[in-house]
């Protein structure tokens, strides 16, 4: 547990406004809003049938993360005094596993792999990535 403090801590020492609005936007793509307007968009203008194959994947995840996070209930950094949150109106539950994360793997991941293409496996490496 140390080390995930150091890192956090470390991760907010370089903390800039830039750095932030960048590092937001792309937390922000992978919160529920967003998703489920993209997945709308593919529904109704690319392809219905993979977008609900899409939305099965990200919603199954979403339930699994939903379950983990009963389970192990790990308190948020924030509520332990560790970092200053930024988006603390997100954090509307136990910080384990990441909700964050796992729906951008889940989206990007579903993506890449219902797509099988390289630039959207390389998009869900990088997503993810960020993401995390």
């Amino acid at each position: 547990m140390n080390f995930q403090i150091q890192i956090l801590q470390y991760l907010e020492s370089v903390r800039t406004d830039f750095l932030t609005a960048i590092m937001v936007s792309i937390t922000m793509m992978a919160e529920s809003l967003f998703l489920v307007s993209i997945l709308a968009i593919l529904y109704w203008c690319v392809d219905k049938v993979k977008s609900i194959r899409l939305a099965f994947i990200v919603l199954f995840s979403s339930v699994i993360n939903g379950v983990i996070k009963t389970i192990v209930q790990m308190p948020r950094p924030f509520e332990k005094g560790v970092i200053i949150p930024l988006r603390v109106e997100t954090a509307t539950s136990s910080s384990f596993p990441s909700g964050h994360t796992q729906s951008a793997t889940s989206f990007w991941g579903g993506s890449s792999f219902i797509l099988k293409s390289r630039l959207s496996l390389v998009m869900a490496a990088f997503m993810v990535g960020l993401t995390a």
